[in-house]
């Protein structure tokens, strides 16, 4: 699974930056621009996405085990395909997860286009997105250790 993931500071809209208040999540891995990191650990969880073509900060899945969503960040693509979401009873609509970089382990990889997500708006409550998961290729379990892989736009690694 991909537990961070990151984008270049110039990429966030200057309303969203001071609206969320992400002076806290600027790092610089030794790149030529500082980055804004999103991490599921993070007090806030938030994912940057697209929605509609808008750029947002969303919730980054549910940690509210009283609340319809499941208690996680992620969803396997096999579950999102299969109509496993249509049980819980609220609108779901694809999203793309805005990403540079995604991490797994500490381990930071490219990313080009972006990772597939789903955005749950369940009534009464914020929407949510969770990252949907498919099963890592080989490079990529030996490459993270991970379990899970990220299913990425027009990209496999």
């Amino acid at each position: 699974m991909c537990s961070a993931v990151s984008l270049d500071l110039s990429s966030i809209p200057k309303h969203i930056f001071d609206e969320h208040d992400l002076l806290s999540r600027v790092y610089d891995r030794g790149g030529n621009q500082p980055e804004i990191q999103f991490a599921i650990t993070d007090p806030e969880p938030l994912l940057p996405v697209l929605d509609g073509g808008v750029f947002r900060l969303m919730r980054w899945g549910s940690r509210d085990r009283a609340g319809r969503l499941p208690t996680t960040g992620w969803t396997w693509r096999g579950s999102v395909e299969g109509g496993a979401w249509a049980k819980i009873g609220c609108p779901t609509e694809p999203v793309t997860i805005l990403a540079d970089y995604g991490c797994e382990n500490r381990f930071w990889y490219k990313i080009t286009k972006g990772i597939h997500g789903l955005i749950v708006r369940p009534e009464g409550e914020p929407p949510a997105v969770f990252m949907i998961c498919e099963e890592p290729t080989r490079y990529y379990r030996v490459m993270t250790r991970g379990e899970r892989m990220p299913w990425l736009i027009d990209e496999v690694i």
